[in-house]
């Protein structure tokens, strides 16, 4: 009956799927997920965090194809990487080998951030010979080879073994996406130890003389650090330890960590921004403009320190080097939205809603998922004499994201413009029944003078 009822759901999800145009295989970061393991230049791709860099290739869709839907980009990235395994394949094969041995790699493959570096500078205990990985793919060997007998009902997780490792090759190999992997493998490793007791204890010497150099290579194979897997990236260990003193407010250790990463690379632009961000948190402002320059002038394409420079100044009323930074993101990035959104709000901020609106609607053309913008956006087209489409914008934010204060607020104002007087009183009253507090829309229910 499953089967059956698989063979009739599954056709026509298909087509439906297939006809709104919005399949998504894996999520929606699954396309760059597999672009990232299956293009010419892995070795670089793998090891990208979030930054300049990783923007960049997180926007080639949008810069290459114009494509802002998640399931669009999605399906950009897969047809780049099957692309390169049409065009290079001896390359895509080579890199799949790779790997499928770093899958098999007794050193975990961090992706974010590497453990290992707290085995050198915080504990003793962790440098001590241990259970790991090698060890335990070796015994999970014997426990599936030797270890099985009739009553096994071991083959489903050998299967889940066998599909999940090579969903993994398929992508890229990180310690995160292997985890999964563990506790079947452990299974099979407890078979494994319990066949070699008690084979032991039989004085069977020869299948367990076999086991034991299956094990014992398996084991040497797994040690080896075939591709420099067990290198740990001093510089970004650092500013991962920054950036958790940074999240629980301690900006001194924080500071500390960031210039130490810096000294040993003082290229490193997250290091650097993260480090100006501390200095603006401690109220130290000009020495976060030096920082923030900085930046710039070793990566101009990083467009986050420029719009950080250009709020900075739009707070202290220097609105002329809020404008320069602002025109110095969109160009330097012109697929910037939060460079584009903020521009908007500062322009909406010195009485321009015409150009307030052009800028918020650039930054939703380039992230279309931003619903909050879409308030604001809707604010700035009311003072634009365009209230039907500020009620648009908030239609289409509220389809998504529940009413507020804020929303109802613009929501008034926007079918005041539209002589819809008692519409508007109630879209008022509702907001302030969301946030009482709210002295905008106080003052909107405030009764006129002569009024009644």
């Amino acid at each position: 009956m499953l089967l059956l009822a698989c063979l009739v759901i599954l056709p026509v999800t298909w087509h439906n799927v297939r006809a709104c145009g919005r399949l998504v295989w894996i999520s929606a970061n699954g396309g760059i997920n597999f672009f990232i393991g299956n293009n010419p230049d892995m070795h670089r791709t793998v090891p990208l965090r979030p930054g300049p860099e990783w923007r960049r290739m997180n926007d080639l869709p949008l810069r290459e194809a114009g494509l802002v839907h998640p399931a669009e980009r999605d399906r950009w990235f897969y047809r780049e990487g099957l692309r390169f395994w049409r065009e290079s394949p001896g390359v895509a094969l080579r890199h799949t080998f790779e790997k499928g041995m770093r899958l098999l790699h007794n050193h975990e493959s961090m992706r974010d951030f590497d453990f290992y570096y707290f085995a050198q500078h915080y504990s003793r205990l962790l440098r001590l010979p241990r259970w790991n990985f090698a060890l335990l793919l070796a015994l999970a060997l014997v426990g599936i080879a030797w270890g099985r007998n009739a009553r096994d009902t071991g083959r489903v997780l050998q299967l889940f073994l066998l599909s999940y490792a090579a969903g993994i090759v398929l992508f890229f190999v990180s310690s995160r996406y292997r985890a999964p992997l563990l506790p079947a493998l452990a299974v099979f490793a407890a078979a494994g130890s319990v066949w070699l007791w008690r084979t032991a204890r039989q004085r069977a010497w020869r299948p367990l003389l076999g086991a034991c150099a299956a094990a014992c290579l398996t084991f040497t194979l797994s040690s080896i650090d075939w591709f420099g897997a067990a290198e740990i990236d001093e510089v970004q260990a650092l500013y991962r330890v920054g950036s958790a003193h940074q999240k629980r407010g301690d900006c001194d250790a924080a500071l500390s960590a960031f210039e130490e990463a810096l000294r040993l690379n003082p290229a490193h632009a997250l290091a650097a921004a993260r480090a100006a961000a501390c200095e603006q948190q401690m109220g130290r402002v000009q020495a976060a403009v030096r920082r923030y320059e900085a930046v710039i002038a070793v990566h101009p394409d990083y467009v986050e320190p420029m719009v950080n420079l250009a709020n900075i100044a739009w707070q202290h009323g220097d609105t002329a080097t809020a404008a320069h930074y602002f025109e110095l993101a969109i160009r330097a990035d012109p697929w910037f939205a939060q460079g584009y959104a903020y521009y908007g709000l500062f322009m909406f901020a010195q009485g321009e809603p015409v150009r307030a609106v052009a800028l918020l609607q650039r930054a939703l053309q380039y992230d279309p998922g931003w619903e909050a913008l879409r308030v604001d956006l809707a604010r700035a087209l009311v003072a634009a004499e365009r209230p039907r489409d500020a009620l648009e914008e908030l239609q289409r934010a509220r389809s998504v994201m529940p009413p507020s204060d804020a929303s109802e607020l613009v929501r008034g104002d926007a079918l005041a413009r539209l002589g819809r007087d008692t519409e508007a009183r109630a879209a008022w009253e509702a907001g302030l029944r969301l946030n009482p507090t709210n002295l905008e829309l106080q003052q909107r229910l405030r009764p006129r003078p002569g009024g009644r």
